[in-house]
């Protein structure tokens, strides 16, 4: 009877070293695949946040472009010559350069009076 009993309590023993085992084993797992959703997560959002700022960055590109083809279009010989014409400006015929090889210029300003 004795014997029985202290084979009953290495049974038992061994038995509660599987069950801690076991629990262990099932605890390590969820702590795993809790960690993996974790940066599975974190992962995907960062993703979405970077397609995000690669769109608005694409479409700050296509505002770029579509700007700078309207101002070529407004600096262009016809529509500067169509604003200098709205504005009543004529083209210069003679059209005379000052000598500043001497390095001064004077302006004589008179005014006349009535």
């Amino acid at each position: 009877m004795v014997k029985r009993n202290i084979l009953n309590s290495k049974r038992n023993r061994h038995s509660a070293g599987k069950i801690s085992i076991h629990l262990l084993i099932v605890s390590a797992i969820f702590v795993l695949g809790a960690i993996y959703l974790y940066q599975v997560s974190s992962m995907v959002s960062q993703t979405y946040a970077m397609r995000s700022v690669q769109k608005e960055f694409q479409d700050l590109q296509d505002q770029y472009k579509k700007t700078e083809t309207e101002i070529n279009q407004c600096q262009s010989l016809p529509k500067l010559e169509a604003a200098a014409k709205n504005l009543n400006l004529t083209t210069a015929d003679n059209i005379s350069y000052l000598d500043l090889s001497q390095g001064k210029v004077a302006v004589n300003l008179t005014i006349d009076q009535p």
